[in-house]
């Protein structure tokens, strides 16, 4: 056989073989980057979710005057810190189950390691603090000044940041699967340009596995965007949500000049429900909470889980008689209903309204004033 005769099927087999070698390894990066976004996100929900009850157990620590209760808050302090700081060496590690195309990123690097954010340095000194106030609950003037540190780490956006790290994660993933999906689909034309008819056969399936890594990819954004914004315990909207909705129900109420409410459910004595009935025994509370709220309201009005046991409503067209009316009905099928466990329940109710020119930060801090005073009034009748 002629040498030009073996030499043809020969070069078309090594670009065969090199260019579908060359697709399979852009596919396996493609599976590898969905695999890694799904632990990512993880990370990132855990390490934010983390500082918000860090600082929540340091206050409740400080203010704790039963040796049993202070154990038992520090142990759960300790647990919650280790896995803060698990999540954050593994989001800022080079190696690990966080593959390395996240940490390569120059603009995450930036966002952990230089100014101004330095969200590094923040976490770290952030979990300092707490580990501080855990080694000395006694001493009460340091742990005053160590709580004062926390709180302004925390005020200092430090959990915004975090979320900020998360979906500068996403975009990372995205911006990567976009120049694999490039890459991969020129690699297609490629064969198809080298075996006509027979490659279109070979590579389809190839073709059909890049659609599906991309739907897996879009699933993924559907669900990250969802735990920006929705509580997982009761599936309702969350704290950011609302800032989010007030800013535009207040723009709304300005230029037509509507009336607006926002009402604050605090469900009562729920570390002792907590305590007597377990965590998880509370969590199916608050969700069958939030289910009660949600057939309650209007269809025009919001609901938001604000924190702990306490639910925020947005009412929009409500006068303060409608938000009384409304605060009544809550608190009668609230107690008169009988929860997991036929928990026994009562709820506090509060509601304020939207005064002219007041800003969205002012309103609703104005709002949680009114329930912190009724709190602190409720402390001292007890």
């Amino acid at each position: 056989m002629r040498p030009h005769a073996i030499a043809g099927p020969a070069v078309s087999l090594f670009l065969l073989a090199l260019l579908a070698g060359l697709a399979l390894w852009n596919l396996a990066a493609i599976e590898t980057l969905h695999r890694g976004a799904g632990r990512v996100a993880e990370l990132g929900a855990e390490q934010q979710a983390a500082a918000q009850r860090v600082l929540l157990g340091c206050l409740d620590l400080s203010r704790s005057h039963e040796a049993t209760d202070a154990r038992r808050i520090a142990d759960g302090l300790r647990e919650t810190l280790g896995r803060m700081e698990n999540s954050h060496r593994l989001l800022t590690a080079t190696g690990g189950p966080v593959p390395e195309v996240f940490a390569s990123s120059d603009t995450l690097h930036a966002l952990y390691f230089e100014p101004p954010a330095d969200l590094n340095a923040r976490v770290l000194d952030f979990v300092a603090t707490a580990r501080t106030i855990l080694a000395n609950p006694a001493d009460a003037p340091a742990m005053t000044a160590e709580l004062g540190h926390l709180e302004e780490l925390a005020r200092d956006h430090l959990t915004d940041d975090l979320l900020r790290a998360s979906r500068l994660y996403r975009r990372e993933i995205f911006r990567r699967a976009r120049r694999l999906r490039r890459t991969g689909m020129a690699l297609l034309a490629a064969l198809l340009a080298t075996l006509g008819v027979s490659a279109v056969v070979v590579f389809r399936p190839l073709a059909k596995r890049v659609d599906d890594c991309d739907g897996s990819v879009a699933r993924l954004t559907a669900r990250l965007e969802e735990c920006a914004v929705i509580d997982q315990v009761t599936r309702v909207a969350n704290r950011r949500r609302m800032e989010e909705i007030l800013e535009r129900e207040i723009q709304h109420a300005a230029r037509y000049d509507c009336k607006l409410v926002c009402m604050f459910v605090r469900v009562e004595d729920f570390r002792a429900i907590n305590e007597e009935y377990g965590p998880d025994a509370g969590d199916r509370l608050l969700a069958e909470m939030a289910l009660l709220l949600k057939n309650n309201l209007r269809i025009t009005d919001y609901l938001f889980r604000y924190g702990g046991p306490v639910f925020a409503v947005l009412a929009p067209n409500t006068d303060e008689d409608g938000a009384a009316v409304m605060a009544d009905k809550i608190r009668r099928l609230a107690e008169s209903n009988r929860f997991h466990r036929r928990i026994p329940l009562r709820v506090r109710t509060t509601h304020s309204r939207y005064e002219c020119d007041e800003s969205a930060g002012a309103f609703l801090s104005r709002a949680q004033g009114r329930l912190d005073a009724g709190e602190d009034q409720a402390s001292a009748r007890s």
